[in-house]
C-alpha cells in the first residue's frame, strides 16, 4: 500500500505518480471533512482500482423506533418482515457466454487470440461481480436508512450452494446473498443481530 494524496478535481499523487488521473475521486464530495489513511493500489481485469481507507464524521441520525427481520432463501431471495422483497439474482450475461463459447474452441493455449479471449473472460466476470456488489450494498443501505436494528439468521448460505438438486445451487451463485450476510455480520452488535441457525424462524413466521 502507498500514501496518497487528493489534489484537485480527478488528480491524486502517489510515490512515482504525482499526476495520476482517477475516476470517480467526485464521489467523497458527499463528505463535508475527511482524513485520508493508508490506502491501496489494486489490479483488477477491468484495470487498475484505488481502495482509499479514510474516516468521516457522520452527523447522529434520529432514531426510527423500528426494527425488521429478513429471510433469506432461494425463490424470494431476501424478504423483509414488513412484506418488502428484493430480488438479488444476477444471472450470466449473454456476452460471457458468447465469450465462452469461442473460448472453448480455441484449443491453442499459446494462442495470442485465445488469451485476449481470456482476458474478456475475466473482465466480463469482473463486471457482473461488480454489480452483485452494487445491489447488496444498495439493499443493506436501505434496511438501515429505514430501520434502527436488523435481524437475520445464520443462513449456511455456502451448504446452500453446494445443494445441486432442484438448482439450489446455481441460484446461489448468481445471487449476492453472501455478500448480504458478509456486510450485515460486519455491522453486528451496532445496528444488526445475528440470530443461530437452528432457531425455527420460518415456522415462527
Amino acid at each position: 500500500h502507498q500514501r496518497m494524496k487528493i489534489k484537485t478535481g480527478s488528480v491524486m499523487t502517489i510515490p512515482g505518480f504525482p499526476n495520476l488521473k482517477v475516476h470517480g475521486i467526485d464521489q467523497l464530495k458527499k463528505y463535508e471533512s475527511y482524513n485520508l489513511h493508508d490506502s491501496f493500489l489494486l489490479w483488477k481485469p477491468d484495470g487498475f482500482h484505488i481502495k482509499l481507507c479514510l474516516t468521516v464524521r457522520i452527523a447522529d441520525l434520529p432514531e426510527k423506533g423500528k426494527s425488521c427481520g429478513i429471510d433469506m432463501g432461494i425463490k424470494d431471495t431476501v424478504t423483509v418482515s414488513d412484506g418488502t422483497k428484493f430480488d438479488v439474482s444476477e444471472q450470466e450475461t449473454e456476452k460471457l457466454k458468447r465469450l465462452q463459447r469461442h473460448l472453448a474452441l480455441k484449443s491453442d493455449k499459446d494462442s495470442k487470440r485465445r488469451k485476449h479471449l481470456l482476458r474478456l473472460v475475466k473482465r466480463e466476470y469482473q463486471h457482473i461481480s461488480n454489480v452483485r456488489d452494487d445491489k447488496a450494498n444498495k439493499i443493506v443501505h436501505w434496511l438501515y436508512a429505514n430501520y434502527d436494528f436488523v435481524y437475520f439468521q445464520d443462513e449456511q448460505i455456502a451448504s446452500w450452494q453446494k445443494n445441486r438438486r432442484r438448482g439450489y445451487g446455481r441460484a446461489v451463485q448468481h445471487s449476492c446473498l453472501g455478500r448480504i450476510k458478509q456486510k450485515l455480520v460486519q455491522k453486528e452488535g451496532i445496528a444488526s443481530f445475528k440470530i443461530s441457525k437452528w432457531e425455527p424462524t420460518t415456522r415462527l413466521c
